[in-house]
């Protein structure tokens, strides 16, 4: 039932009830709560098909485990109409956190409403439940953190509105917000922390622009009570780590390559990877190159005039004259662009714009002799540059935003093929291939450390 059925209402099934559509599910012997035992028995480190182990027959989806926190994708439910499940898509799905899975609509803490236009979740508060939320990490929320509450939530389509996600009406898509995490309380209690991350199967939408793989709720979330040490690696696994990114083809002009001719390139810090084009206008990249050379850098912001310019992101980017070692926090006061193509050439070499990431030796007499070889070399400000005057150029380390709010300091260390040292520059080399190293940590923490 992988293909996308056409959304039904759910007016049988709620007739019907889940009581006539229960199926038998033998429970491990194992219990990961003393005081009660789910439904579906998730080990560590495990994942299970809904299809197979659900107490429902009309539930499809996976959930695993890290830890204490639970992941649940590609959930939806289908209408049951006497006894038996059809392939229609229901227009509310019923799934409870505490049992790690689908129930009965009466018992349900949550529904979770499958709605083209409402897509999103709403306690019930005859059971004694209420929802609220925080813009803060998912893996940073605890218990003792003030929420605010609301009757329900689901997407923000006016400026300024309240929702999970919001709509991106130049690609017709679905954005998560992102920080947001959703709390469910019992009885004024808080229960469970969640975020809902997609509601395209497999998280990824279809089309550029006005996909139809929907609806498919992806959805992270753990016992509030139960969060852990671990909790920022869980976040992104990217997280405090020494990431090197060697030889990107940002724009090659060596024979055999190929060419980059839109004139600029994506990549994502989060995720370690390109990014395609047609992504532009989303969240999903962090650093943009671009400009002259393909050699400006940007941060992801939705303002205009960015390459991001109407997505939900909310990324920029900053230079310090520093060494990347030297940076171990994030300096006070920082100051990121939003603006598209903002860092690249510095200001000591030919055509400077401001500090820049490299300088550039338009003939070759900044640094060297002069020779032919020693034109056009673009010298990235990783290392400390002594000139041929004596002025010593020194260190520069670039600071991003994210799009979704973390940080990160780059390391740019070459943009020729293979060639990571200044003596190994020169002309005719194969150039912008971007070599760097990042170390990226989550937006609510100040220091660069790596674990």
């Amino acid at each position: 039932m992988n293909k996308l059925f056409r959304i039904a209402a759910l007016t049988c099934f709620v007739a019907v009830g889940f009581t006539a559509c229960e199926k038998d599910n033998s429970m491990p012997d194992e219990d990961t709560d003393q005081g009660h035992q789910p439904k579906v028995i998730v080990q560590d480190g495990q994942t299970k098909d809904l299809t197979d182990v659900s107490t429902t027959s009309n539930t499809q989806g996976t959930i695993s485990r890290d830890g204490e926190r639970y992941a649940l994708r590609n959930f939806r439910q289908f209408v049951v109409e006497d006894g038996k499940t059809t392939e229609n898509v229901a227009t509310t799905f019923y799934f409870d956190f505490k049992e790690n899975d689908a129930v009965a609509a009466e018992d349900a803490p949550l529904t979770w409403i499958a709605e083209a236009k409402e897509m999103g979740v709403q306690p019930n508060t005859a059971k004694g439940y209420t929802l609220s939320y925080i813009d803060k990490r998912f893996g940073a929320v605890t218990a003792d953190d003030e929420f605010t509450t609301v009757e329900k939530i689901g997407i923000a389509f006016a400026p300024g509105a309240i929702g999970w996600a919001t709509y991106n009406m130049q690609t017709h898509t679905i954005e998560a917000v992102a920080g947001r995490t959703l709390v469910l309380s019992k009885d004024g209690e808080p229960q469970f922390k969640f975020q809902i991350r997609s509601i395209y199967s497999d998280e990824t939408p279809n089309k550029e622009s006005g996909p139809t793989n929907y609806i498919y709720y992806t959805v992270d979330y753990q016992d509030i009570n139960k969060t852990g040490e671990n909790d920022d690696i869980q976040d992104n696994e990217n997280y405090y780590k020494l990431i090197r990114v060697e030889n990107l083809p940002i724009a090659p002009t060596d024979e055999g390559s190929e060419p980059n001719e839109s004139g600029f390139y994506f990549y994502s810090l989060s995720e370690n990877k390109s990014i395609p084009q047609d992504a532009v206008k989303s969240m999903k990249w962090d650093l943009a190159f671009g400009g002259m050379f393909t050699s400006f850098l940007s941060g992801n912001n939705g303002v205009d005039g960015n390459h991001g310019a109407g997505s939900n992101a909310i990324g920029g980017i900053a230079i310090v004259e520093s060494t990347f070692d030297e940076v171990e926090q994030l300096p006070a006061g920082i100051e990121f662009k939003t603006g598209k193509d903002v860092i690249g050439t510095d200001d000591q070499g030919s055509f400077g714009a401001g500090m820049g990431w490299y300088l550039y030796d338009f003939d070759g007499k900044l640094v060297r002799e002069g020779a032919e070889e020693d034109k056009h070399v673009a010298y990235a400000l990783a290392e400390p540059i002594t000139k041929k005057d004596g002025t010593i150029i020194n260190p520069r380390t670039v600071i991003v935003k994210t799009a979704n709010g973390d940080y990160a300091k780059i390391k740019m260390i070459s943009c020729y093929k293979g060639l990571f040292n200044q003596e190994q520059w020169k002309r005719g080399e194969a150039i912008m291939y971007a070599t760097f190293e990042y170390v990226l940590i989550p937006g609510d923490k100040n220091t660069f450390e790596i674990r």
